[in-house]
């Protein structure tokens, strides 16, 4: 994953690494996806999942990527549940405690699916598309996990 992050790299202004599950995921048996973080050296933006029990999360979560010495660039509230309640009170605390800015808020929407091939990646970089790699945290479950 390295040598295709790197290529990637030298392909393009600007390469942007998704992550999936979380930041403690392990997509393999012996490490979890901050270790790519942490290898790749790449600053992270974390994606919170606007929910009960989001600033608990969110706030493990920021503590997770600074134990590891990475960079929080930012914070995006994903609104995945539009019944929320207090929903603007919960967005004010994290505002005021995770300590980076937010980025912007995603408001809810209906999913739909998705094209069958929506990218076309060389041979040699289809890899780096399946893989578990970090940039962007998702902090909800409910594409991989419905119900």
């Amino acid at each position: 994953m390295v040598t295709a992050f790197e290529t990637l790299c030298g392909m393009a202004d600007t390469v942007l690494v998704e992550g999936v599950g979380g930041f403690c995921v392990p997509p393999g048996p012996h490490s979890d996806t901050g270790d790519l973080a942490e290898t790749l050296r790449l600053p992270v933006i974390l994606i919170v999942g606007m929910r009960l029990g989001c600033i608990n999360h969110a706030l493990l979560t920021q503590q997770a990527i600074a134990a590891r010495g990475l960079t929080l660039a930012g914070w995006v509230a994903n609104r995945i549940d539009p019944e929320m309640m207090r929903f603007e009170e919960n967005l004010t605390t994290l505002k005021v405690r995770i300590g980076a800015p937010l980025l912007g808020i995603v408001p809810q929407a209906v999913l739909r699916p998705r094209p069958r091939r929506w990218f076309a990646f060389p041979t040699e970089l289809r890899s780096i598309r399946r893989a578990h790699l970090v940039l962007i945290l998702r902090m909800d479950a409910q594409d991989i996990f419905p119900g």
